[in-house]
């Protein structure tokens, strides 16, 4: 279930004091300014992109969520009540073997369509990050995800409206953070082993950097067991994602390896350390605790994997990581908890739950089961939340984008 488009405007408000100022006369800045905001003013003698923009088709990606659905026609919508153009929607759509580039002329590509240009762009975007470009007679718009897809929607209106003519904007969150503000893609993901993938690490990477995560729980990792080839899980992981930092906890010996969760990041792991859960007579549980430094900001990461054998011994383990997560620093847990009963998490004092009765992702997809979940502190709110659904596990990874207001250190 998607977060709707009111609260994404909520979260794009939030967020207005990251955005860039761009000068609707930008031929009155220094030159020096013009290049930081990254705009390009028209020349005199060029039409005005306003009217250009009636020969133009607006083309969006053939799949998409719904909430991109309706991000593109709310697009159009203030399109044509800045310039009186209604344009046409199409998809991106082409015959196999048919080469994308050449189904169109003058085309404003909207999201990640097939489209070359559309493509090359998203290659340069984190997950909040977004650009408008003009690439010959295209014009392309894109955001790293759908929320940051919906703030360059309404740039672009911006900058239509401040008479800009060739489209030269991006905006790069990293950049443009303020002091104690964070924005994550969180994700959990239990990956069996890599058993799925017949070991290939390579493909599982390739789900994380397919969605920009920033941080990941991750559930059922071996480390160098034989069942497994013996690889360094964590290690291998992090080289094909090229999420740098990483940590393993160990749940129990298997054979002359072991078995546990992991956490893989791009931010830095300062400090990191493993508790054994109570586990009764089953399975041996664990949770890890990294501490990220997200731009200055310590975030408490925790991931783990609780017993699916017994409620009684869940309700142990529920209480005991109550007792790990910190009071007055914001925290953040992932895990497969192996429950679909949301009340066990009342003693975790969470603010906000991912996966709860009105927003369920039947991760274990055998069963349409929500038992993968994030559980936040007080100060996160949730802007956008997905499911993807490829069959690299017995688990599809669940994430979210998560933001965090300021002081919060």
């Amino acid at each position: 279930m998607r977060t709707n488009r009111f609260f994404c405007r909520l979260g794009a408000a939030a967020l207005g004091a990251l955005m860039l100022t761009v000068t609707a006369c930008a031929s009155e800045l220094p030159v020096e300014d013009i290049a930081s905001a990254m705009t390009t003013a028209a020349p005199e003698t060029e039409q005005p992109l306003a009217e250009r923009l009636a020969a133009y088709t607006l083309v969006r990606p053939d799949v998409g969520t719904q909430y991109l659905l309706d991000t593109v026609l709310d697009f159009r919508l203030n399109i044509q009540a800045e310039t009186g153009v209604e344009m046409t929607i199409t998809t991106d759509w082409v015959k196999r073997g048919s080469d994308p580039d050449a189904a169109g002329e003058r085309e404003l590509l909207f999201g990640a369509t097939n489209r070359t240009a559309s493509v090359e762009a998203m290659e340069e975007l984190g997950a909040f990050d977004y650009l408008i470009r003009t690439v010959g007679d295209d014009i392309v718009v894109v955001g790293g995800s759908d929320y940051a897809l919906s703030l360059a929607a309404d740039k672009f209106i911006e900058l239509l409206a401040a008479g800009q003519g060739t489209m030269d904007y991006t905006y790069l969150y990293e950049d443009n953070i303020q002091e104690g503000e964070v924005m994550l893609r969180v994700a959990s993901y239990n990956i069996r082993h890599g058993a799925d993938v017949d070991m290939n690490m390579q493909v599982l990477a390739d789900d994380l950097t397919g969605l920009n995560i920033d941080v990941v729980g991750l559930q059922e990792i071996d480390q160098n067991a034989k069942r497994s080839g013996y690889i360094d899980t964590m290690k291998l992981l992090s080289e094909a994602s090229g999420m740098e930092y990483y940590a393993f906890a160990k749940g129990i010996p298997l054979g002359t390896g072991e078995y546990g969760t992991g956490i893989l990041s791009r931010w830095p792991i300062v400090s990191f350390e493993v508790t054994p859960l109570e586990s009764g007579t089953h399975e041996q549980r664990s949770i890890g605790h990294a501490v990220l430094d997200v731009n200055g900001t310590h975030v408490h990461f925790f991931n783990t994997h609780l017993s699916y054998e017994s409620k009684e011994v869940r309700t142990k383990q529920f209480a005991q990581i109550a007792e790990l997560l910190p009071k007055d620093a914001p925290w953040l847990l992932t895990g497969d908890f192996n429950t679909g009963d949301f009340a066990e998490f009342a003693v975790l004092n969470y603010t906000t739950l991912l996966n709860r009765p009105d927003n369920q992702l039947g991760s274990f997809y055998s069963s349409s089961s929500a038992i993968d979940n994030i559980a936040m502190s007080a100060g996160w709110s949730v802007i956008d939340d997905g499911m993807l659904e490829v069959k690299h596990s017995d688990h599809y990874m669940i994430w979210c984008d998560a933001h965090l207001g300021g002081d919060s250190k």
